[in-house]
């Protein structure tokens, strides 16, 4: 194909750059060099002269950083910022052809594809270089040499051919990720390798659709974060796919798939619009108005109990693996728009951080775990025990009380807890909590962990009671007398717990309460009281009667 056809055809894509931000760059247009902030919150630095070390080493970060360097993102926004300000295309210039001398004189060709999210980077990747041959077309100033322009077009169809595999497709964002990618490269390539790209990215986003969403519509990646972010990439391909006439009875299939995974988002937002950090997601509004009425993604592992005033969320199994905390049992509580109780966040996605970690593993939740669990990782306990079988095995309504029950045990039947939550309205939840492990295992012990609000702080204590207060709401928790409780916030060092982020890469002390007992079996009960609650007199008959009564 002709070179100007080749520029004309990326300048015709549609939508293709729409989702680049140009925001996060600051360019010096007299500087021979300037810094760029990747997405996982990292500056590299960018010489016109000599473009980007592409193997460079990184003090943090390592993964992420080298998935959002390698991907070629910066060549993307540079592109858009040329666009929307005029400057940019040569920056953008000096980054592809140190890449391109990079695959050529290094392991880079190599490397990007062997590393861990390297579907993900791919194609960022392939969307990316084709808006820098649309910014190059739309430069006439920005003048290069075809044989670049040529070497560009070999990159692109390099990481589509690889993306058009069967081995690096995965059935989750990543796998719609890499079939836009295929769209873009079957728009710009003409003839049987164009044809080729589009009809792999449509299967394949058929199979997606089908197989991605549970049949409430909740997407199978342990996070409501993530299934807004997935309702952001099927509108994406249904833009894509409806302007360019593909396959209408596709658009109408996925129009379905996203009306039913936005029902699902709705009744998973916080009343304010946010979307909650249950998992890997931050704290953020996605513009859809929340639904304040229960439900229950039982095949997903997430229920969601709520009114206008509380929100009550459980975890307990998964669709997969993808993004899956050591979350199964786990709690938050929200009263007001207040956190009472809560989970972790994430952090940042470094799995050699301490502070993921903490937040990742069971030191992250409000659950019910082992001992031995304190500190790992789920990849770590399921290759340790062969696996995991957790599930959600009942949730019931009334206009009394809401309840859902989960069991969370190790494939070898190690380890085994039940957790029993029932919400009595408007304003009680009682957490019932049983549990077994296998008396040969090491490491005995059980503990029933509530993590608070960062704003909440215990307020007194007596033996079975706990005060918390923020300065807005109360609340009380009811316990056994004859448990003890350690309370800790903020613990820093190599094993730091009592952390909570809402923000990528911004971190907050908050409160946890550990109930730890050593015996190999038991149950333990608390009752959280919201608002005042001087002693149980001051609860209602039916939440008395679950706690009591156990």
């Amino acid at each position: 194909m002709h070179y100007q056809e080749l520029l004309d055809r990326a300048s015709g894509i549609p939508f293709l750059m729409e989702p680049l931000q140009p925001k996060a760059l600051t360019i010096d247009p007299l500087s021979s060099s300037f810094w760029i902030t990747l997405p996982s919150g990292d500056p590299v630095e960018v010489s016109l002269s000599h473009g980007v070390d592409f193997l460079q080493d990184f003090e943090r970060q390592e993964r992420s950083n080298r998935m959002w360097l390698w991907s070629l993102w910066a060549v993307g926004a540079l592109a858009k910022t040329q666009l929307v300000s005029g400057h940019g295309a040569s920056h953008a210039t000096a980054i592809v052809r140190s890449y391109l001398r990079a695959e050529v004189d290094s392991e880079l060709r190599t490397l990007s594809k062997r590393m861990p999210s390297a579907d993900h980077s791919a194609a960022v990747r392939v969307t990316c270089l084709i808006s820098y041959l649309r910014c190059i077309q739309q430069t006439p100033d920005e003048a290069v040499e075809e044989s670049l322009v040529a070497a560009v077009v070999d990159a692109i169809g390099d990481n589509a051919d690889w993306l058009a595999n069967e081995a690096p497709f995965a059935i989750n964002n990543h796998g719609v990720m890499a079939a836009m990618a295929l769209l873009h490269a079957g728009a710009l390539f003409d003839g049987e390798r164009g044809r080729l790209y589009t009809e792999v990215a449509r299967e394949r986003i058929t199979r997606l659709a089908d197989e991605c969403f549970d049949a409430d519509g909740m997407a199978n990646e342990n996070t409501p974060g993530y299934l807004n972010f997935n309702i952001i990439l099927y509108n994406e391909i249904l833009r894509f796919i409806t302007a360019v006439d593909i396959s209408p009875g596709l658009v109408e299939h996925l129009q379905k798939v996203v009306e039913s995974a936005r029902e699902a988002l709705a009744h998973c937002l916080w009343q304010d619009g946010s979307v909650p950090p249950i998992g890997d997601s931050p704290v953020y509004r996605p513009g859809l108005a929340p639904k304040n009425t229960s439900r229950s993604f039982s095949a997903s592992g997430l229920t969601v109990i709520k009114d206008d005033e509380l929100y009550v969320s459980f975890v307990c199994g998964s669709a997969s693996e993808a993004h899956k905390h050591m979350d199964d049992t786990a709690l938050t509580v929200r009263f007001r728009n207040h956190d009472v109780l809560i989970d972790a966040g994430s952090y940042n996605y470094d799995h050699t951080d301490p502070y993921r970690r903490c937040l990742e593993s069971t030191r992250g939740h409000s659950g019910i775990f082992p001992k031995a669990y304190d500190w790992r990782t789920r990849r770590e306990i399921v290759r340790e025990h062969g696996g995991r079988h957790d599930v959600t095995d009942q949730f019931v309504e009334s206009e009394l009380l809401s309840q859902v029950v989960g069991t969370a045990s190790t494939q070898d039947g190690a380890f085994r807890a039940k957790r029993e939550v029932s919400v009595v309205w408007p304003d009680e939840i009682v957490v019932v909590d049983s549990y077994l492990h296998d008396s040969s295992t090491s490491s005995p012990g059980w503990v029933s962990r509530f993590l608070l609000g960062p704003e909440m702080q215990v307020t007194n204590t007596s033996p079975g009671r706990i005060g918390l207060a923020d300065g807005v709401i109360s609340a009380t928790l009811f316990s056994d007398p004859s448990r003890p409780v350690e309370e800790y916030r903020g613990v820093a060092g190599d094993q730091p717990r009592g952390w909570r982020s809402v923000t990528n890469g911004v971190k907050t002390p908050t409160t946890g309460l550990d109930f730890a007992t050593d015996a190999v079996a038991g149950r333990f009960a608390t009752l959280l009281k919201l608002g005042p609650a001087h002693s149980l007199h001051d609860c209602s008959p039916t939440a008395l009667a679950l706690y009591l009564d156990w």
